[in-house]
């Protein structure tokens, strides 16, 4: 264990670098292709498998003990995530900058998946027990904090190279993503050189691959069918509410007025989900702990229904009201990712508490964690809707897209708490 003053030379920077590409690839990206000129059906089926490696990244993790330590594979990581940045930028150009940035943001996911499989165990063996409770808020700070520069910052950026360099989309991008490049090889550096050392796990040489498959399988199997599993049922479900709405939400803010959207500038974009929504997501989070924490939950149930179906809801205002104010635009979506942080948070902390003992048994190191796999699974919650959200989107079109997403909120909703009976 190292002292507590040496965490802060590299937790803030490790866990703001792994929000960089996740941010990047299934956010940024949105508003990249939508610029380029894809339809929302291609932009939402595409950007969506780029989940895959979340869900399965459970499949290979126990393999990653087997050779090297945990710093050399979160350094190997994130160095691929820089340079891969730097290939999409280099692409963006090219006549196949589709296929080039495709190839790399998938080196990008796969990497990612690979840094978050580490991460978690490196920050447990290097932390004390003791000093974990001041450091679990900042880790939440700093991949909010990524979330800022890659919505925020980054499509600012690009939107005002645009009128610099008078509309030249694809030039504007391409600087922008050599900054983000730029920016996450120099966090590489800094945290090659602070990352705490640690040697390659003891005993690895006795873990078999061939045992260590079967172990996985078997772990699997044994997640999905005891109560751990069959509890984490009605949080799919409310995040596959989530999971409808959200890419088809970004895409009608940016999109033009005469397509039934709102014509965001990336500007304003930047600033009203960038920074104002993020700002509203993070405040949500906290305001469902106090809750969770302070009360007896006598209003849970109404409080999650406000929640789930209040972000559809203030997008259906805003696709029959189209408002010129930039304010008005910006109070809706602060509302809807207000609900969406305090909901998300609040539901997911029920839960938990729940089944606390069977959902976090201690990791045999030959296997992925039951924790590790019940995210991948909420991850494939979000993927699954959004590769056919914006399709149903382009048939129906906004303003029904959006009334038949407040709908199945409701349905999802009454359908998690049938599943779950939260009193």
């Amino acid at each position: 264990m190292l002292p507590g003053r040496q965490h802060w030379n590299w937790i803030p920077t490790l866990y703001f670098t792994e929000g960089i590409p996740f941010i990047a690839i299934t956010l940024v990206s949105l508003i990249f292709y939508k610029q380029m000129g894809l339809s929302n059906a291609e932009i939402t089926f595409y950007t969506s498998w780029l989940y895959l490696p979340w869900v399965i990244r459970p499949l290979w993790r126990p393999f990653q003990r087997l050779a090297f330590s945990r710093r050399w594979w979160v350094s190997t990581a994130q160095l691929l995530i820089g340079a891969s940045l730097g290939g999409v930028a280099f692409t963006i150009s090219s006549p196949l900058w589709f296929q080039g940035s495709q190839f790399f943001f998938w080196a990008i996911a796969f990497a990612a998946a690979t840094h978050d499989n580490i991460t978690d165990e490196l920050y447990e063996q290097n932390v004390n027990h003791d000093n974990t409770h001041l450091f679990l808020g900042g880790r939440a700070v700093f991949h909010n904090l990524a979330n800022i520069v890659g919505q925020g910052i980054l499509i600012m950026l690009a939107g005002n190279l645009q009128l610099i360099y008078r509309n030249s989309i694809s030039y504007s991008w391409s600087i922008a993503f050599y900054g983000l490049a730029g920016l996450t090889i120099a966090l590489w550096l800094w945290n090659h050189y602070t990352l705490p050392y640690n040697h390659r796990p003891e005993h690895a040489h006795a873990f078999m691959p061939k045992n260590m498959w079967t172990d996985t399988l078997h772990t699997l199997r044994s997640f999905f069918s005891n109560p751990s599993g069959k509890h984490l049922l009605p949080l799919l479900l409310y995040c596959s509410a989530y999971g409808l709405l959200s890419k088809v939400a970004i895409l009608f803010l940016i999109d033009a007025s005469h397509n039934g959207g709102l014509g965001l500038a990336p500007q304003e974009y930047g600033f009203v989900q960038g920074t104002l929504g993020v700002f509203a997501l993070s405040l949500g989070g906290i305001a469902a702990g106090l809750y969770d924490k302070h009360t007896d939950h006598r209003y849970t149930i109404r409080l999650l229904l406000a929640a789930i179906l209040l972000p559809p809801l203030a997008y259906v205002t805003l696709s029959y009201t189209l408002p010129g104010s930039l304010a008005a635009i910006s109070c809706c979506v602060v509302i809807a990712l207000f609900s969406t942080g305090f909901g998300s948070l609040l539901y997911g902390s029920l839960l938990i508490n729940q089944i606390k003992n069977s959902f976090f048994p201690k990791d045999d190191n030959s296997s992925p964690s039951p924790y590790t796999i019940a995210r991948a699974t909420l991850v494939l919650a979000l993927m699954v809707p959004g590769l056919f959200s914006g399709l149903l989107q382009e048939a129906i079109g906004y303003r029904l897209f959006f009334i038949l997403t407040l709908l199945a909120s409701g349905v999802l909703l009454k359908a998690a708490l049938y599943f779950n009976k939260v009193e």
